[in-house]
């Protein structure tokens, strides 16, 4: 399940993807018992991060062409009202 998280958010790039790998890997691993053990903050924060990485990024895309369609027909509208 993870790979495929780590594909979307580096749009299947290579050098990308080892660079969200690493991260990932960090915030899963080192990240959730580094911040467990230095404060009360429970470890499934690292997960909350990582789905909302994912969540937010797949929103901007599915949300960006509609908006950039929305303003193409605003633009087209003011050209024609002009």
């Amino acid at each position: 399940m993870t790979g495929i998280l780590i594909a979307l958010v580096a749009q299947n790039d290579p050098i990308r993807v080892a660079i969200v790998a690493f991260i990932f890997a960090f915030m899963k691993n080192g990240g959730a018992s580094g911040i467990e053990l230095a404060t009360d903050v429970p470890a499934e924060i690292c997960d909350i991060l990582q789905t909302l990485i994912v969540l937010f990024l797949a929103a901007e895309r599915s949300l960006r062409p509609m908006l950039n369609e929305r303003l193409q027909r605003k633009a087209a509208a003011r050209g024609v009202q002009q």
